[in-house]
């Protein structure tokens, strides 16, 4: 039987009860204080004691003949390069991927070129391929040298006419205006992407010519790159026939740009690409009237894959030979002071770690630089949703595109797989029959059949399109330590000292057409206001600097090879 407690033991409860948790919250505190000591011990031996992540930054070298300092964007020859991408720019070579070619737009714009640059297409052999494509040859002098091959593409997006009215200047009017912080820009569709590159290459051999360089020089300018990518394709039977598999040295394609990370000045270069599959599913049930409705219709089904598919996404992967993981040997060994201590030595002793090692430094990257990890992951993007055709019709099929950016560690089959895992569950729940159609020229598969009486319909799974994660060209080699030193040295006399690393492009160019040409591709720009390029989007420029910068680049390239 309870008895009352005195009033003396009433007060004295709370106090006794106060100091337990007092002692309870300083044990707390004193086992923190020493984990985050032990913690720092450690990352401050491995800072110390670890190896050195090893990473070579040749020297740099500028292109023999060329001026030692970079002409002041206002020059007057700096003016004739604007206005050369200002009237490309005017002329109209937008490209949509369910329309024929502009073909008024692509030979308006090659007689353009031709008048612009004359050196150019008297010295080069010029040929037409696939009716708009340009592919322009210099011979060398040493029929023993193989090729170096500079592309662009010709095309560009198409202008969204209900942004019109966001433009500050006609998208199509090759506006030059200054910028109290840039200079001069070019602004216009395509001024950066990619008719900035077209022009930037002519414009540098125009200024080499008369020359005669050691090395066989191609300029190949596809017209299809944002659409089907048949102008490339075409220029890469024309040269595999003509110099044979791996018959070109390297080529450079538009890219990565110039950038900063932990206060250091990067030129990022993209020796590989992701991957892209597009994966359309289709839900196909019995209609009716709205008024009597199932519980979920085809829509509401391919609403709830999409909701699975989301909540899904694909594990980051960082593999020892991937990109980023050279890129953060060189911020190691740089030692750059953005870096603090503390993140100095948990990288080095992550990556001494090998694995597991990697996949601490992704969880621990990704709140911090999403865009590196980015790199490392298979992306998933829902692009299009369709479905039902009147409002009191219940819709008998509804279709959804999810569009995958696929990392180099996997293929093409292991997104369709891992999709097929998650929409098997949702045909479960909806007595639906899964169909995999994963080659238009492979028998369709039937993953899942309900039982006859309780069938619904079917789901179906189909790959609408497929490209597989590109080759990994080497980042190491005398071919990369030509073109890094070559970086280097427009950057040197631009007053800068940059690390060139390696990175993967997530997007595709028309690189994709030439990987049996050569091992050695490599996609960049020489960009320092690449964030400020609103590329496929409103008020697309390219300030004359980074032009100026761009044409430096591609004369050093050819004169240092």
């Amino acid at each position: 039987m309870p008895t009352e407690q005195t009033p003396l033991l009433r007060n004295h409860l709370p106090v006794q009860q106060a100091q337990a948790r007092a002692n309870v919250w300083i044990k707390w505190a004193w086992r923190s204080l020493l984990t985050i000591l032990g913690v720092t011990f450690i990352l401050v031996v491995a800072a110390v004691f670890s190896p050195l992540p090893q990473c070579s930054q040749p020297e740099a070298v500028s292109g023999a003949g060329l001026p030692s300092a970079l002409e002041n964007p206002t020059s007057p020859s700096a003016r004739t390069l604007a206005e050369a991408l200002s009237g490309a720019v005017q002329i109209n070579t937008e490209g949509y991927d369910s329309s024929p070619d502009n073909a008024d737009g692509f030979l308006k714009l090659h007689e353009y070129l031709e008048k612009t640059f004359p050196k150019v297409h008297k010295a080069f052999t010029k040929e037409v391929v696939n009716r708009f494509s340009l592919l322009f040859t210099l011979e060398g002098s040493d029929p023993g040298l193989k090729p170096l091959m500079l592309n662009a593409h010709l095309d560009t997006v198409p202008v969204d006419p209900t942004t019109l009215d966001r433009w500050e200047h006609d998208p199509l009017g090759g506006v030059i205006a200054d910028d109290p912080g840039l200079g001069p820009i070019v602004h216009g569709r395509g001024a950066f992407d990619d008719k900035g590159q077209v022009i930037a290459q002519l414009f540098a051999m125009e200024n080499l010519l008369p020359f005669k360089p050691k090395r066989t020089v191609i300029l190949a300018y596809g017209h299809d790159e944002e659409t089907r990518n048949t102008g490339a394709t075409a220029i890469a039977n024309v040269l595999l026939e003509r110099y044979g598999v791996n018959g070109i040295e390297f080529l450079v394609d538009e890219g990565s740009p110039l950038m900063e990370s932990f206060k250091v000045p990067l030129a990022v270069v993209s020796t590989a690409e992701k991957g892209h599959i597009d994966i359309e599913i289709e839900v196909e049930v019995l209609g009716g009237h709205s008024s009597l409705p199932p519980k979920h219709t085809s829509i509401g089904i391919l609403s709830e894959a999409v909701v699975e598919i989301e909540n899904n996404p694909f594990t980051p992967y960082l593999s020892a030979d991937h990109p980023l993981v050279h890129t953060l040997k060189c911020v190691i060994a740089a030692r750059p002071k953005g870096l603090s201590y503390t993140s100095y030595g948990l990288l080095k002793l992550l990556l001494n770690l090998g694995g597991p090692g990697r996949a601490m430094i992704l969880k621990l990257m990704q709140p911090v630089n999403p865009l590196f990890v980015s790199t490392a992951v298979t992306h998933q993007a829902v692009t299009v949703f369709r479905g039902g055709i009147k409002k009191n019709a219940l819709p008998e099929t509804a279709l959804v595109n999810i569009n995958h950016r696929v990392a180099n560690h996997m293929r093409c089959d292991d997104v369709v797989e891992q999709r097929v895992v998650l929409m098997k569950k949702i045909a479960k729940r909806h007595n639906l029959q899964l169909i995999v159609l994963s080659d238009p020229k492979a028998d369709q598969r039937i993953v899942y059949s309900p039982p006859a009486h309780q069938f619904r319909g079917n789901m179906s799974l189909i790959v609408a399109s497929r490209l597989e994660p590109s080759p990994m060209s080497p980042a190491f080699g005398p071919v990369w330590d030509n073109l890094a030193s070559t970086i280097r040295g427009v950057a040197k006399a631009d007053g800068s000292d940059v690390l060139v690393l390696p990175a993967v492009m997530p997007a595709n160019t028309d690189t994709r057409s030439y990987w049996n040409l050569t091992s050695n591709i490599f996609r960049f720009n020489y960009a320092k206001n690449f964030d400020r390029s609103n590329l496929h989007t409103v008020g697309e420029m390219a300030p004359v600097s980074d032009l100026l910068l761009a044409v430096r680049f591609f004369q050093s390239v050819v004169l240092n090879f």
